[in-house]
Formats: structure tokens, C-alpha cells, sequence
């Protein structure tokens, strides 16, 4: 399931003679917490300010650890909420699936579910955990 969001900013972070290579989304989720995700094949666009959009995101961890307590949620960065890395999310594994060199996990944190990058494959999981992660950087992978 995509993530509902509203987008609240559009902010250049990298960009060279006028043509945007990177960028930072601020988005506002259903629950009303605020985000930043980086945007790394521009495609949210300035005119989608201010409106709902459906979002697949993607997120880089190092590690993620099974909790006993169910609390499907994300914790935005207490560095910066906007920015792309620091989040923390909390929710039920869906789904495994080996690709390469990596293993992908998708979450359903409450809000939606998101993919997370894993450049090992966690052994102790299984779908259907309770697990809590904090995100290296969160992705837009696709607008849909």
C-alpha cells in the first residue's frame, strides 16, 4: 500500500546550471506527522505543493530489531523531522524477498508500508514481526 502524503516543500540539494539532480520532499503523512525524504530522481514536481500524492518510499538501515510491543508509527528525526535520515519507524513485517546482493523487507508502519534495503539478510525475522528501525535515509521511489 503507497503512503498518502500532502507535499508541504520542494528543496534543491543538488543542482548544476539551473537542472535539479537531487532534491528534499517535506511531506505531511495522514496522522499528521511531518517528514523529510530525499528525492533522488526528481520526481515530485514544484506544482505538486500543497496537494495529496501517493508515494512508495524506500528506506537504508544497517540494522532492524524485532520489538514485542506493536506500535505501528514513524518518529520523525529529533536532529531535524525534515530532513532525510534519523527517522525511526515501528510496524509489522509483510514481506522478505531476496534481490542480488540484498534483501528487501517491506513494513506496514500504520501509514502505509515502505521498503527497507538491507545489505544482509536478517536471519531472526520472520513475517509477521514486530519490528522498530531507525532509517539511514528515506527514499521516494516512485510517485504514483
Amino acid at each position: 500500500m503507497p503512503i498518502q502524503v500532502t507535499i508541504e516543500r520542494v528543496e534543491s540539494t543538488r543542482e548544476y546550471d539551473g537542472i535539479v539532480y537531487s532534491q528534499r520532499v517535506v511531506a505531511t503523512l495522514f496522522d499528521r506527522t511531518t517528514i523529510g525524504l530525499f528525492d533522488p530522481n526528481t520526481a515530485v514536481t514544484r506544482e505538486m505543493i500543497g496537494t495529496e500524492q501517493r508515494l512508495q518510499i524506500g528506506v537504508l538501515v544497517d540494522e532492524i530489531t524485532r520489538v514485542d510491543e506493536l506500535r505501528e508509527s514513524v518518529k520523525p528525526s529529533s536532529d531535524d523531522p525534515t530532513s532525510w535520515h534519523g527517522h525511526t519507524y515501528s510496524g509489522t513485517l509483510t514481506q522478505t524477498e531476496t534481490i542480488e546482493d540484498a534483501t528487501e523487507l517491506h513494513l506496514d508502519f500504520g501509514v502505509g508500508d515502505l521498503t527497507v534495503s538491507l545489505r544482509r539478510s536478517p536471519s531472526d525475522l520472520t513475517v509477521g514481526d514486530t519490528v522498530e528501525l531507525r532509517a539511514q535515509r528515506s527514499d521516494i521511489k516512485q510517485v504514483l
